[in-house]
């Protein structure tokens, strides 16, 4: 498991993937993005990742769109980079209760395989509330799995249920 970000993070989303890092930039312990390391990851990786990073981008803004005017914007100046308080974890996460940050399992296949789905309820189409508190499961983050109409369900969910995030992530 690796975590990109604030190890402090109020929103962490956990995808069964890891990226392939650019060898001499990134040493082991790396923690959050600054200036082009994310350009460098996906120019490394595949489209896949751009796809990631994207979606996580405009679910940041779709929780508070009055922090910058685009998601791009939010991509490339502020995700997963120091003082932006939302993670990615690579891998499989730790689900200790309580969890301390709002934590997006993405994709029901890797929720099964984790074993979070039991008892889970289905709140919205593709999304589902497990026993586990300050946790949900969402669709994978891809443009077709988790559309903008889907992103903008669950961006009003989290103001919702955790508006500390709408003013820290």
């Amino acid at each position: 498991m690796k975590v990109i970000g604030e190890a402090t993070a109020v929103l962490n989303v956990c995808i069964n993937n890891v990226p392939e890092w650019p060898s001499q930039t990134f040493p082991e312990n790396t923690t959050t993005l600054s200036g082009n390391e994310l350009s460098q990851l996906i120019a490394v990786n595949s489209n896949h990742w751009r796809k990631i990073f994207n979606v996580y981008a405009k679910l940041l803004h779709a929780i508070n769109p009055k922090n910058t005017d685009d998601w791009r914007q939010v991509r490339d100046h502020r995700l997963l980079q120091a003082g932006n308080q939302h993670a990615l974890t690579l891998g499989t996460p730790r689900l200790e209760q309580p969890l301390k940050s709002l934590t997006l399992i993405a994709g029901k296949q890797f929720a099964e395989n984790l074993g979070v789905l039991t008892n889970a309820q289905e709140i919205h189409p593709g999304i589902y509330r497990p026993s586990i508190n300050n946790c949900l499961v969402v669709p994978y983050f891809d443009y077709r799995a988790l559309s903008d109409k889907k992103i903008a369900w669950l961006a009003d969910e989290i103001r919702g249920q955790w508006p500390q995030i709408s003013s820290q992530a």
